[in-house]
């Protein structure tokens, strides 16, 4: 089965039992005004017994303004799955970017999404 909204072709096999993806809300490409940009994806793990283990629910999730690590503009660590929005600031200015969302696991799995924006572009228009 494939997850809502997962159209990038960097599928995580979305028969996994653990991951991230961005919900269609913040997929749809747009060009965003203002200063932060509203994100909102969902961790999911469907791990059997994962209930009874509290020390392997951290959920790491790191947004990425392209592929670079240099490039980090959000990081939080989640005890919890579910859907979450977050709001994220884009310190390189105007501009097109490809935003990365990735999710790391305690066994240092790294599952990502990514989509397109549009950043303070058209504020003249």
């Amino acid at each position: 089965t494939r997850a809502p909204g997962s159209s990038n072709a960097q599928a995580h096999g979305f028969s996994s039992t653990q991951g991230i993806f961005v919900h269609p809300m913040s997929r749809v490409w747009r060009d965003i005004l203002g200063v932060y940009i509203p994100i909102t994806f969902e961790i999911y793990d469907r791990r059997p017994n994962i209930a009874n283990e509290p020390n392997r629910q951290v959920y790491e999730v790191e947004v990425r303004a392209g592929m670079s690590a240099k490039r980090t503009i959000f990081y939080r660590s989640y005890n919890t799955t579910g859907v979450y929005t977050e709001r994220v600031q884009i310190p390189f200015g105007p501009g097109y970017f490809s935003l990365t969302v990735l999710l790391r696991t305690t066994h240092g799995i790294v599952y990502e999404d990514t989509f397109h924006i549009g950043f303070n572009v058209d504020y003249m228009g």
